[in-house]
Formats: structure tokens, C-alpha cells, sequence
């Protein structure tokens, strides 16, 4: 994935896209965030030490914590594996900057598999000078659409 991006911020693993069932890994520069299903469980330390490995991060992050493993009855779990976070994270994409808490934050962080869509958007800023972005999360699309040059932007968002 490193030869796809400039930079390195992008999803590692993507589940069955990337024939790995039940495993995503986020990347936010040298912090990986983790999250796996209960069916991986046996696996987490060995998926690990491959992701130290080949990536080389600072931090891990694991996030098992999903709805999913709740009706599973799994165990939950969100905690540092390696390193001393102390959050946020730092993400960019397409020439914005982000804090991601991958602690506290959605899932692992950001959805990722938006990033063509808040592009596609951002090059209609300029024809968009008004913007509200509502379910924002960190404000993925608003603060992109204000850095393309929509002059006026409302992010709004209620998570529990």
C-alpha cells in the first residue's frame, strides 16, 4: 500500500478485500490501530509482531470493541499494545490535516473507504460556498470542503 499513497495514512488490511476475514489495520503515520473479530483472536499476537515487522510502528493500537463482539460474548478490549500513546493521532489527506483519537474515537479512527468520496466533493468546493456536513465525525468532508474553498461550512455530529 505504501507505493498507492504520498503519505502514509491509508487502511493496511481491509478485511476480505484483502483476504484477511475479520482484520482491519489503520495507518496514521507510524501509529497503527487494530481491530480484529473474536475468530482472530488466537492470532492477535502473531498479526502483531508481523505488522511491527514489516511497518515498524510506534504505537499499536488495538480496538476490539465492536457491537459484534458483544453478541459474540467476546472479550472487549481497547488498549495500547505498543508504545506510549498520547493521542490525538495525526492524519492527512489530500492537503488537510485531522486529529484522530484512536482511543476514544469510531472504530478504528476514520473511514478510510471514504477518501475518494470526500474528494470527488472537494473539487466541487469552489461551485459549493455553503456546506453542512451533518454525522461530520471529525469533519472528513466539511474541513476538506473548507480547505478546497467552500467559504462557509457547519460540521455537525452526535455520537454516543
Amino acid at each position: 500500500r505504501e507505493r498507492l499513497f504520498a503519505e502514509p495514512f491509508y487502511r493496511l488490511a481491509h478485511a476480505e478485500a484483502d483476504q484477511v476475514p475479520g482484520l482491519v489495520v489503520d495507518r496514521y503515520g507510524d501509529h497503527l490501530c487494530v481491530q480484529a473479530s473474536s475468530g482472530l483472536d488466537h492470532l492477535l499476537w502473531p498479526i502483531v509482531d508481523a505488522l511491527e515487522e514489516v511497518v515498524k510502528p510506534k504505537v499499536v493500537i488495538i480496538r476490539q470493541d465492536t457491537p459484534g463482539r458483544k453478541r459474540e460474548k467476546a472479550s472487549l478490549r481497547r488498549e495500547v499494545l505498543k508504545g506510549s500513546y498520547q493521542g490525538p493521532s495525526e492524519l492527512r489527506e489530500h492537503g488537510a490535516s485531522f486529529a484522530i483519537d484512536l482511543l476514544s474515537g469510531q472504530k478504528t479512527g476514520w473511514y478510510y473507504d471514504h477518501r475518494d468520496h470526500r474528494l470527488m466533493l472537494a473539487q466541487l468546493a469552489s461551485q459549493l460556498p455553503r456546506v453542512l456536513d451533518v454525522y461530520s465525525y471529525v469533519g472528513g468532508f466539511g474541513v476538506l470542503m473548507a480547505h478546497y474553498g467552500s467559504q462557509e461550512v457547519l460540521c455537525i455530529d452526535s455520537s454516543e
